[in-house]
């Protein structure tokens, strides 16, 4: 509850994704918060390793000075993937450290709730024995204006869901990586994939529906 100072901001990546463990039926173990320091969060990751069949590091995953983690976990174990052909949630980082596969999702809360959702969620599901985990219910919608994206990767578009006259309209939800609140209003992700350079008013989308 303690007041953020200047340049800080309230941490609430770990929240969100404990919550999102839950609901896949996993029992999250917070660790808290690890300083930007090798041997610091080389401990943390070899203690979770230890504790827990999934690993999800928040943050740290991109190519600043401070982001730490691939480095980290190339040390630790063996790297499998840095950087995915998605928006958000480019910097994601996929390894194994222990025999335990360790995911490290973006800082961004949405971009880290998203990796959770098109990956991390249904892995822990799949962990669990849960051979159905992927993919998620969806339902078929159109489009309530024009998408336009850049395209070159496959990006996942927050929508709003309402009823239409003839079905579901899917609202897209403007909104950066760092905009919760657009994550919070949501009812699904539509997929646009790589090859596209946007989708037009009236497309009918599959929208996969968000378990929160």
């Amino acid at each position: 509850d303690e007041e953020p100072g200047p340049g800080q901001v309230r941490e609430v990546n770990s929240i969100a994704l404990a919550a999102s463990v839950v609901g896949d039926g996993g029992h999250p173990l917070q660790l808290g918060i690890v300083p930007d320091r090798e041997d610091q969060l080389a401990e943390a990751v070899t203690g979770a390793c230890r504790q827990a069949d999934l690993v999800l590091l928040s943050g740290g995953s991109s190519v600043g000075k401070a982001d730490l983690v691939p480095a980290v976990l190339a040390k630790l174990g063996q790297v499998l993937a840095h950087g995915l052909a998605v928006k958000p949630g480019k910097p994601t980082a996929l390894a194994v450290c222990e025999g335990v596969p360790v995911i490290g999702l973006p800082g961004h809360p949405v971009s880290a709730l998203v990796v959770y959702a098109i990956l991390a969620g249904p892995f822990l599901r799949f962990l669990a024995g849960e051979r159905g985990a992927y993919p998620a219910p969806t339902v078929r919608a159109r489009l309530t204006r024009n998408l336009p994206v850049r395209g070159g990767v496959e990006e996942h578009v927050r929508v709003l869901l309402a009823e239409g006259e003839a079905g579901w309209d899917a609202e897209p939800l403007p909104g950066k990586s760092g905009a919760i609140s657009s994550l919070a209003r949501a009812d699904g992700l539509v997929r646009v994939p790589a090859s596209r350079r946007g989708l037009d008013e009236g497309d009918e989308v599959e929208v996969r529906l968000l378990r929160w």
